[in-house]
């Protein structure tokens, strides 16, 4: 069952808190966090491990610190469990998602923000270019977003990062609502066996999942930093 959260993150969390939180994680984690000069980035990286960890706590009882990430050569981590656990997480302005599955999934968000619509062309297939700029012009920026989750959704979830560029692949939405995603480089013949779903968490945010199977759950399950309160017990043990 793949089950997606996510964490609304204040501008502000109480010291003691964070403490708490911070010694949760690994020492690796610890220093990534320490190395961020913006304190929200320090908020988004260390809630989206607490995150995971509450999902592997709470799914396969075990205690945190029986928690290891392995990497792939692409940096991408997972957790070496039995059923199989998989995840991805994602971060932007006040957000943090999640998605786990027992298969390889992918997720993003982003804060929909004014940009040069004109740099579709660098990133985007001339297809998706084209299909942008026949947009009215008031949903050219939303659909960007749209259209830049999906693709980042796509490539979080094969797992192999920045050496699939975004303008190798397209995506297309049918009159169905479905989504469909080709390969340019293989006479634009569908790449099966993906499916996406977008939610929408908040007005100004775009977010896309991707996974092999079409059972996206309806809701995304959403927590605040009070119930991380509670939650945490469960790692402290």
């Amino acid at each position: 069952m793949i089950k997606i959260q996510a964490f609304y993150i204040p501008s502000h969390i109480n010291p003691y808190l964070f403490e708490r939180l911070f010694k949760l994680v690994d020492l690796d984690k610890q220093k990534k966090i320490n190395q961020f000069t913006s304190v929200k980035d320090s908020y988004r990286s260390l809630i989206g491990d607490i995150a995971i960890r509450l999902l592997v706590c709470q799914k396969y009882h075990i205690s945190n610190n029986k928690i290891f990430y392995q990497y792939n050569k692409y940096n991408k981590p997972n957790i070496a469990l039995n059923p199989p656990f998989f995840f991805n997480i994602s971060h932007s302005g006040d957000w943090v998602v999640v998605i786990s599955h027992t298969s390889e999934v992918g997720i993003d968000i982003e804060k929909i923000q004014d940009i040069d619509i004109n740099i579709s062309s660098k990133y985007f297939t001339y297809f998706e270019h084209q299909n942008l700029l026949s947009c009215k012009e008031e949903d050219r920026i939303p659909y960007f977003f749209d259209l830049w989750t999906l693709k980042e959704s796509y490539i979080k979830f094969v797992g192999k990062g920045l050496s699939i560029p975004l303008n190798s692949f397209l995506i297309e939405k049918t009159c169905s609502e479905q989504f469909k995603i080709r390969n340019i480089h293989e006479n634009f013949d569908n790449i099966e066996n993906v499916f996406f779903k977008q939610y929408i968490l908040d007005s100004n945010y775009s977010l896309s999942a991707c996974a092999p199977t079409p059972n996206f759950p309806k809701d995304i399950e959403i927590f605040t930093i009070d119930d991380l309160k509670s939650l945490i017990l469960l790692l402290e043990k």
